[in-house]
């Protein structure tokens, strides 16, 4: 969608909030990625980029762009215009500061530090009025009786006790919590303290709050009803009248371009979807199902597949989209959304029938990728993809969960069959699963779980929280049943892992040594072991940190019990308050052991509130000119001192900041190319200590768009030289055929075309031949060693002192008998072995 924008000029955002109507007329506002979302599936929606937000023209930024203009939350501007659609999305859907936390998780900025961006977007919520007059941010700790601001620093312990105006410094004066101390000085007694500077106080409370009053009040007209004043009323029209009937009618679009070279379809039913599938899924290249373009849009842009069909399935396929419970299962559509799945499981925790499956199910969710892609991804793709650090696969394995598969046997016939697959059978090797070509995956069904004594916890760990790939992640499930006065029994119990292995894998061994055993901290500290020894890996294991890894997975089991014994404690009340209803007829058994100081190892960030980015600055009273500073009044707050009609003092915002809020700064890329431009992409050598035979550019000038394609043997013609370098002429622009190749990336030639995109199809088109590898390639020092491999070339030597003669007498000297610290600093001491460093560590002094 991204390059469509660019090509006709209208927008320039990484992102944009698409509103949908999928629901009986309710409007649904969702953030994308445009560098990812299709154009085509956008069919129905209505689009905003940050453009249709507001605009720098006749002053009419929107609140959005305003705060984030004021609140100083914009320098480079480059990921500005995506954080400001994102928010929009949010504030659409009416968020509340507890929301906009949870889900303002997909956009990274590496100027601001994020605190200021979150300032802007929490002023905007629904819910900020309330969050300042109720103090939120400020809350009374019980046992030490001592008051904190949004800072996190005890007031009375604050070093700008005396000068700080802010609230909470106020109130726990009023209050009377001051030490002993503070008391005496106020009453004149002991020494008195030199009077401290005033200074200036900025928080995340106060800039929040004062920004509430230069806001427009909610009206028909307000800025909060934006989203739905300007969604077309043509796209909530009924399915059955004219215009709904031509929204979700089938789509077909044939991209004959040298760009796509395929054809998008969008079947409106299940039959038809099954059909499409039995026709292209054999076929040479095959087809791929789209729903978020996570997987599909990474392989054609990066890895240049080319699918010369493309599925994408329409809303209207229930059974692909819809979320039910029975009175067994809880199933998830196939192309259910992830964020409307999370949604869903919400909703349902707290439900009785579905809790236990609903609350793991959302906990993980909260850290899968970012809120813009769970908008579109859908967990039937992240299945079929089976990537073996998938978060959500160890975790419906651990449940037990079955794939419903569809297929239809012929295009004539018509009739749908399916059949049932364990999630864990789905996975056969590393991204390999059991489905054909023709096969689609429909439904996920997940198990309900017993209303007590039955626990399912995920675990993960990443690098960073948000937005990353797990190193290891875990789903686990426990059943246990309680032994008669004396102790909880392991029923049964399912380990899953993600990392681990090349697919997501049990950890069976482990499990079944457990089962039948007590439900004791020794019983886990011994599972603990053998899951060491079961999910053992190499030191040469793709990803490495192998001993880390398992150490990972060992601590997960351990915080399973912990987590456990925690639940199981509330499971324990709930019975003895009404043990008819949950048919307990015999005495509960003691709960197990705990230490004190391990019940910490429960607080796992996976379901743990995701935590507020405040912040309070202080700062001596600017000094510009002497006795200026008098002029300028000391005040709790920076928009206290805006208010200044002079500008010395004031902090003032980006020059840029509006025009980067709007989209309309103007970076190099917006620049519109000028007419008849050409554009030139490398053609690259893809191997190396080979000869160069032959390149055979026929293919690439057969490409519309591809102008032509220059090598050695052109820039010889054209009387060019082809030795190059900076101060040495040791470098060739263009490798002639029949030289050797000395690195993978050497230049070969160069291919032009009308676009970017076309110049690189062409350089891919390039038929090059290469001879027969003589030798082993050298890639790294070790090698270069064994093969011989010096650079002699200019080599200096840098010498101080006779190093061979000190050694030479020191090897006669006689061993010390006094202890090395005891000995002169002359003596020379030799270390043999090796070392190594990486190439940006160095070896000092």
């Amino acid at each position: 969608m991204i390059s469509r924008f660019e090509k006709s000029n209208t927008a320039s955002s990484n992102d944009e909030g698409t509103n949908d109507d999928n629901d009986g007329g309710a409007i649904k506002h969702y953030a994308v990625n445009a560098c990812l979302m299709p154009v085509l599936a956008a069919d129905g929606c209505h689009i905003t980029t940050v453009e249709g937000v507001g605009s720098v023209k006749d002053d009419n930024l929107h609140p959005i762009q305003r705060a984030m203009v004021d609140m100083h939350g914009s320098q480079c501007g480059f990921c500005t215009p995506g954080i400001i659609v994102a928010i929009y999305s949010l504030l659409a859907n009416n968020a509340t500061t507890a929301h906009m936390e949870e889900h303002l998780d997909g956009n990274l900025c590496r100027c601001t530090g994020y605190r200021p961006i979150w300032d802007a977007a929490r002023s905007l919520c629904s819910d900020i009025e309330d969050v300042c007059t109720n103090k939120v941010h400020e809350h009374m700790n019980a046992e030490m009786g001592v008051i904190r601001g949004p800072c996190g620093t005890p007031c009375r312990s604050c070093p700008e006790r005396d000068s700080c105006e802010m609230d909470c410094n106020a109130k726990d004066k009023e209050n009377g919590k001051t030490d002993q101390k503070e008391k005496s000085m106020e009453n004149g007694g002991g020494a008195k303290s030199a009077p401290k500077e005033n200074l200036c106080c900025s928080s995340s409370v106060d800039k929040m709050s004062s920004y509430q009053s230069v806001l427009p009040k909610d009206s028909a007209s307000s800025w909060r009803n934006q989203p739905i004043d300007m969604f077309p009323d043509s796209l909530t029209s009924a399915p059955d009248s004219e215009i709904g009937m031509e929204l979700f009618k089938p789509l077909l679009v044939v991209d004959s371009t040298a760009h796509g070279r395929s054809t998008w379809m969008k079947p409106t039913t299940i039959l038809e979807l099954l059909s499409l599938l039995r026709q292209y899924g054999e076929s040479d290249n095959g087809c791929k199902i789209i729903v978020g373009n996570t997987e599909v849009g990474i392989e054609t842009k990066f890895k240049h597949a080319v699918y010369p069909c493309l599925i994408y399935p329409s809303q209207t396929i229930d059974s692909l989209y819809d979320i039910t419970i029975t009175s067994t299962h809880f199933r998830l559509g196939a192309c259910t959304s992830l964020g409307t799945v999370q949604q869903e499981c919400e909703r349902l925790i707290g439900n009785a029938n579905v809790d236990r499956i609903a609350k793991p199910i959302y906990n993980m969710l909260r850290w899968f990728a970012s809120t813009q892609i769970r908008n579109v991804a859908c967990l039937g793709g992240n299945l079929v993809t089976a990537s073996p650090i998938s978060d959500m696969n160890p975790m419906l394995v651990s449940m037990n969960a079955n794939l419903v598969v569809a297929s239809i046997s012929s295009i004539s016939e018509g009739s749908i069959t399916r059949r049932i697959i364990p999630v864990l059978d789905f996975f056969c090797s590393y991204r390999t699963v059991d489905l054909k070509p023709y096969e689609l995956v429909e439904c996920i069904d997940v198990p309900l779980t017993r209303e007590i004594f039955e626990y399912v916890v995920p675990f993960k760990q990443a690098r960073r929280r948000e937005d990353d790939i797990s190193i290891v992640t875990s789903g686990m499930r426990i059943i246990l049943a309680p032994k008669e006065s004396e102790h909880y029994v392991i029923e049964d119990m399912t380990l899953a892992f993600g990392g681990m292995a090349p697919t997501t894998i049990v950890a069976s061994e482990t499990a079944s040594n457990l089962i039948g055993m007590p439900f004791c901290a020794q019983t886990f500290k011994k599972g603990g072991e053998i899951l060491r020894e079961e999910l053992k890996l190499p030191d040469d294991v793709p990803g490495g940190q192998a001993e880390y890894r398992i150490t990972v997975a060992s601590s997960f089991l351990y915080q399973f019990f912990l987590t456990v014994a925690t639940e199981l404690k509330m499971d324990a009340d709930k019975i003895q308050m009404d043990p008819i209803k949950y048919g307990i007829s015999i005495p509960l058994p003691p709960l197990p052991l705990v230490e004190e100081e391990e019940m910490s190892g429960t607080q796992q960030f996976v379901s743990s509130k995701k935590p507020s980015s405040l912040g309070m600055q202080t700062y001596p009273t600017p000094k510009v000119v002497e006795g200026i500073e008098k002029k300028i009044s000391p005040t709790p707050a920076t928009a206290a001192l805006q208010t200044s009609s002079n500008s010395l003092g004031k902090p003032l915002p980006h020059a840029s900041a509006p025009f980067h809020c709007t989209g309309e700064a103007i970076y190099v890329d917006d620049i519109p190319t000028p007419p008849s431009t050409l554009h030139a992409f490398l053609l690259l050598a893809t191997e190396c200590d080979v000869t160069l035979k032959s390149i055979n550019k026929e293919a690439a000038l057969k490409i519309p768009g591809v102008v032509d394609v220059y090598t050695h043997d052109d820039l010889v013609k054209l009387g060019g030289e082809n030795a190059i370098g900076p101060i040495m002429h040791d470098e060739c622009v263009f490798l002639p055929v029949g030289e050797k190749i000395v690195s993978v990336g050497q230049v070969l030639g160069i291919v032009i075309g009308n676009s970017i995109e076309i110049s690189e199809i062409g350089a891919r088109s390039v038929k090059v031949e290469y001879g027969e590898k003589q030798v082993q390639t050298i890639v790294s020092i070790d090698d270069a060693i064994k093969a011989g491999s010096f650079y002699e070339f200019a080599r200096h030597t840098l010498e101080r002192g006779d190093v061979d003669s000190v050694f030479c007498s020191s090897d006669n000297k006689e061993e010390e008998k006094e202890p090395l610290s005891m000995q002169p600093r002359e003596r020379v001491v030799k270390v043999e072995g090796s070392f190594r460093c990486g190439g940006q560590e160095h070896f000092c002094e």
